[in-house]
């Protein structure tokens, strides 16, 4: 970590300015992220472009920080540019290819859409993250080293400890909903996301990439992800990650094993769950997983509520969408009252529905086909692609993440499957040799 500290000290001054900024003075954080960010672009420093971008992407997560979520799409757009504009770093890098149908129908979906302009340009960053961001990477570890990606888990273990920060100086800032740990991040949930995906590209990192880490950096990187996952007490984000983990055993035995039981797990999760509470309480463990009171698995009936009326709104346009943000505008318009009347709070909650509404069984078939093919083409020499996609899908069907652009889990999401796709694991690197 001091290693870090060090070799990024005037980027991580840079960083700290902007989130300063962001709580007492918005107009000022928005003009120096831009013109810092600019400059990064202008110099080609394309590791400040990519870690400054991904910082915004997690202080645009909290709504304390509204200058984030204001100037990341233009940031999006300065990054596109960048990548476009260097000549070593070619497009064919990007994830777009197994993607193309998918956003030719979300295109088609636009035509439709109630609110035109904020969905072409929700369309647009998410074509432009797919399309710049791995070919960024590439370019960054190629003539950087793979230790760079250590850097960036150094980053997002950094964010957790600011957020650890909060936990033992401003508390109040630190906890909600009932008093789980959100960190820097708007909601528990968020973090809980954060630090599963944050696990898996550490994993990744040292797995796949071969890319030492000493015996004190592992524990403390693990045990402060760790702790943030259990301390926000996302239920989903602690399964997503057991899976992660017990998938790459299984992958041993059969590569078609946890690819049959993830999906049934996903399937019968509540009659499980209903088998393991019991025990759970016994042993005291109740509050801790938020499995008692008004806060308990029998009775957060509120995404269920969403999911029932999002299926019953789907029947009106199965096969093609509204459009990009299509849910956004149907569940906080015409609905959200209902809802709140039943007892659900937030959006859908289901990054497979959300596909559903917004581009149609077309575009949610067309980006799982997407998805197939990606794993097609890894899955032969790195044994951590079924484990990732898996932990990833079982996380999409209970949150909204992968069906939007600018935050930061889609991000990492995509560098994980950028290094996996093209980077060979140290071993059969070193078989080379």
């Amino acid at each position: 970590m001091q290693y870090f500290f060090l070799k990024y000290k005037e980027l991580l001054l840079i960083l700290t300015l902007w989130f300063f900024l962001g709580l007492y003075f918005k107009v000022g954080a928005i003009v120096a992220t831009f013109i810092l960010f600019l400059f990064f672009v202008l110099k080609k420093k394309s590791i400040y472009v990519l870690f400054s971008f991904f910082f915004v992407l997690v202080l645009s997560d909290n709504f304390s920080m509204t200058f984030a979520a204001q100037i990341k799409p233009f940031l999006m757009l300065l990054l596109a540019v960048f990548v476009f504009l260097q000549q070593k770093v070619a497009f064919q890098g990007s994830l777009i290819k197994p993607f193309l149908f998918f956003f030719a129908v979300s295109a088609f979906s636009l035509t439709r859409s109630p609110v035109l302009f904020t969905a072409f340009m929700k369309n647009l960053s998410y074509f432009l993250l797919y399309l710049a961001v791995p070919p960024l990477l590439i370019s960054i570890v190629k003539d950087k080293g793979k230790k760079v990606v250590l850097d960036f888990v150094s980053l997002g273990v950094v964010i957790l400890l600011i957020g650890f920060f909060y936990f033992v100086f401003r508390p109040n800032l630190a906890f909600s909903h009932g008093g789980r740990f959100k960190g820097v991040f708007g909601n528990p949930n968020a973090l809980g996301i954060f630090t599963f995906l944050l696990f898996t590209l550490f994993t990744i990192t040292k797995k796949h990439l071969g890319v030492k880490v000493n015996k004190w950096q592992n524990i403390i990187y693990l045990g402060l992800i760790l702790l943030a996952l259990f301390y926000s007490k996302s239920r989903g984000a602690i399964a997503s990650t057991v899976i992660f983990i017990a998938s790459q055993s299984l992958s041993r035995i059969s590569i078609f094993l946890p690819v049959i039981l993830v999906p049934l797990l996903g399937f019968y999760l509540d009659s499980i769950l209903n088998m393991i509470l019991f025990f759970l309480e016994q042993f005291g463990l109740g509050k801790v997983l938020r499995i008692d009171g008004k806060e308990s698995v029998e009775k957060a009936s509120g995404r269920s509520i969403a999911w029932y009326f999002a299926w019953l709104e789907i029947q009106k346009n199965f096969f093609f969408g509204r459009g990009w943000t299509f849910d956004e505008y149907w569940i906080f318009g015409p609905i959200q009252h209902k809802l709140n009347m039943l007892n659900h709070q937030g959006g859908v909650h289901n990054s497979y529905l959300i596909f559903w509404l917004n581009t149609g069984l077309v575009g949610l078939l067309s980006f799982v086909g997407g998805i197939v093919v990606t794993i097609g083409r890894v899955y032969r020499k790195s044994e951590l692609i079924i484990p990732l996609v898996l932990a990833v899908a079982f996380s999409a069907n209970f949150e909204p993440w992968l069906a939007a652009s600018l935050n930061p889990f889609t991000i990492i999401f995509l560098m994980s499957i950028t290094l996996l796709i093209y980077f060979k694991p140290e071993t059969d690197e070193e078989k080379t040799i």
